[in-house]
């Protein structure tokens, strides 16, 4: 412990002096430009660095580490490396200082002088990905170093006013870092200084003020510089000597499963509006969530004067409509939902508003609309409700391992209205084409909407949901795209962000509607013959799969015939025992022209619809509604006779004329 503190007055005094500025200084010189990360991916490494202070402990100690670099003052720099194992993470802070300061391990921390105004260091992690530096509902994770104490903290921040940074064991928490320091003087006046610490994934905190990171998990941290006055930071003061926020990406527990090569080029857009219980501004925590995921990520409201046009949908991979959204125009439902309908993506996390509200004319084009209302349970008569596993369909994007997480969803606090499907739900005719509508999120048992708002259950006004309420619900298009649809915009906001089940099922979900994985793949399609005769049957072959050749159960395929892009027969196809071999037949009896185009479909719930490429087949038309050939015999001979009757009838009177 000694050692730790040690280490950290070093690295106070060091880059206090490195900046040579005073306390008052600070407040307007001090500047670190921004760190730039390289992009790499943090990736778990058995051989781990010796918390000592040197980087060359061992050959290779900091080898394939992912670094960081800032400037401050005029020149100085200062590096950062990062690397973990599948428990720690490890973290180095190197730079040159001109100033040489002893380290005195002898400084009380009771001194007089701890209680002066002084300048404070800190890496802070951004728990709730709302890129601000800790609020009271969402503290940030810090690593304290004080050079006018012994030693480095765990602590936690929770805003820039007074008393807004608490040290952890204050707090019944964990103090689970350990650092030092080294000094390296190989020239007159310039000395190498350097700082390694390491800190738990997860100290399992109860009170939940620590990082929770594990494989295939990604987080913001910046380097800070604030002042304190005293000792018991009752006066924190945070500088803009504060880097930007900077990502810790660690490696994918399934990098196998994506289908996309580079995420940076995905495009997803996400438009804010106050929700009925959520202000705008808690709710960005979407946007930098996925912006620290690599996704090309891009942030909206009503004050960026942001159209929702085609032309702005035009290459975007994922809208997010997040909110109230009370102010939607025709021209933009109608934007959304050719977007949707033309392959697009839309996550829809909404609130109750009255039954006619703008958001409600957008989601009735899908199926669906949010009730104006809140959800309440009928038994305990509260409107806080809770999610729990088996409150979710099983669906593949729900419970089999992500790109991004394997985390199971476990508990998610849920507060909001319900959905209604308008028409019933299932497969059915959704904008012009093949769909599945489903609940994805629900309760069972006796739940009502709250109509009249007095918190009470009255059977004559309130809507009573007594059997399955939906909160979550998802559309998947046959040539369309997806529509998932949340009645909470307020699940997602920074204060609920930090709870690891809500972040894994946000992390599901937008995994799913950008096509990580869960696509149905097919191959081995074949049309036996191309050319039949009117009314013969047109037999067809497919092996069909999910991801890395999963057998999908139940997959539904099916062989279509089409005549000018209409579907006019239809006929299912046989499983055989592998589970991925499928055969059957077709007869286009009802294709009027010569030519008929075929097609195999093949839909599962979670996998959405794929479709091979059209085949034409030619058609033999004639003996198209034949008779017998006996029959048509006899006919042709009936048609001889009285053609030969009416030729000597005509020779007859030819003649007659000729002798007249």
């Amino acid at each position: 412990m000694n050692l730790t503190i040690l280490s950290i007055i070093v690295f106070g005094l060091v880059l206090s002096n490195s900046l040579s500025l005073s306390t008052s200084q600070l407040n307007t010189e001090t500047h670190l430009d921004n760190i730039i990360q390289n992009g790499d991916i943090i990736t778990f490494n058995d051989t781990v660095p010796i918390i000592d202070g040197n980087l060359e402990s061992y050959v290779g100690e900091w080898k394939n580490a992912v670094e960081y670099s800032a400037t401050f003052g005029d020149s100085n720099s200062v590096a950062i490396k990062v690397k973990a194992n599948s428990t720690h993470l490890f973290m180095v802070i190197n730079y040159i200082s001109y100033t040489y300061v002893t380290v005195n391990t002898t400084i009380p921390i009771e001194a007089d002088y701890n209680n002066q105004t002084h300048s404070w260091y800190a890496i802070i992690f951004d728990r709730n990905f709302d890129h601000k530096y800790g609020s009271e509902l969402t503290p940030d994770d810090i690593v304290l170093i004080n050079y006018r104490v012994n030693g480095s903290q765990d602590a936690f921040l929770n805003g820039q006013a007074n008393d807004s940074l608490v040290i952890d064991i204050n707090n019944n928490g964990y103090e689970d870092t350990y650092a030092n320091v080294s000094i390296d003087t190989n020239i007159i006046d310039e000395h190498n200084i350097t700082i390694e610490f390491t800190k738990k994934l997860d100290s399992l905190d109860t009170k939940g003020h620590d990082i929770s990171l594990k494989q295939s998990d990604t987080l913001p941290f910046a380097l800070m510089v604030f002042e304190n006055e005293t000792a018991l930071f009752n006066e924190t003061i945070i500088y803009s000597a504060v880097t930007d926020w900077q990502i810790l990406k660690l490696e994918s527990l399934y990098s196998t499963f994506s289908y996309i090569e580079d995420i940076a080029n995905l495009n997803v857009t996400t438009y804010i509006s106050d929700s009925s219980f959520t202000a705008e501004e808690n709710l960005t925590s979407i946007h930098y969530l996925l912006d620290t995921l690599g996704i090309n990520s891009t942030l909206h409201n009503s004050n960026t004067h942001y159209t929702i046009a085609s032309s702005n949908l035009e290459h975007v991979n994922l809208f997010i409509l997040v909110g109230s959204q009370v102010d939607l125009s025709d021209d933009e439902i109608d934007a959304l939902r050719s977007f949707v309908a033309s392959g697009g993506n839309l996550l829809v996390l909404g609130d109750q508003r009255e039954r006619q509200s703008t958001i409600n004319l957008l989601l009735r084009n899908f199926g669906m609309e949010l009730y104006n209302y809140t959800l309440f349970d009928e038994i305990t008569n509260n409107s806080s409700l809770i999610l729990e596993t088996d409150n979710f369909a099983d669906v593949p994007y729900l419970v089999q391992p992500m790109e991004f997480t394997n985390q199971t969803i476990n508990t998610i606090d849920y507060f909001g209205t319900a959905i209604n499907f308008t028409d019933g739900y299932g497969e059915s005719i959704y904008q012009l084409q093949e769909g599945d509508l489903y609940p994805v999120v629900s309760f069972s048992g006796d739940y009502y909407i709250d109509v009249d708002e007095n918190g009470e259950f009255n059977s004559t006004l309130d809507v009573v949901l007594n059997e399955t309420t939906v909160v979550q619900a998802a559309l998947e298009l046959q040539r369309g795209g997806k529509v998932l649809a949340f009645a909470s915009a307020d699940i997602f906001n920074v204060s609920y962000i930090v709870n690891k089940d809500v972040r894994a099922l946000l992390l599901r979900e937008v995994s799913w509607m950008l096509d990580f994985q869960f696509r149905i793949h097919y191959d081995d399609f074949s049309i036996l013959d191309i050319s039949v005769v009117k009314s013969d049957e047109i037999n067809v072959n497919i092996s069909v799969y999910g991801d890395e050749g999963a057998i999908l159960n139940d997959v539904q395929v099916w062989v279509v015939a089409t005549e000018l892009k209409i579907d006019t027969d239809k006929g299912n196809l046989t499983v055989m025992d592998d589970g991925i071999s499928f055969y059957g037949s077709i007869v286009p009896e009802n294709v009027k022209g010569a030519f008929t185009d075929i097609t195999i479909r093949m839909h599962q719930r979670g996998y959405g619809y794929t479709e091979t490429e059209l085949i034409e087949v030619y058609i033999d038309l004639t003996v198209d509604s034949s008779l017998p050939l006996n029959v048509l015999t006899f006919i042709i001979f009936l048609i001889s006779i009285g053609l030969a009757v009416f030729g000597t009838i005509i020779l007859r009177k030819t003649k007659k004329q000729e002798s007249s």
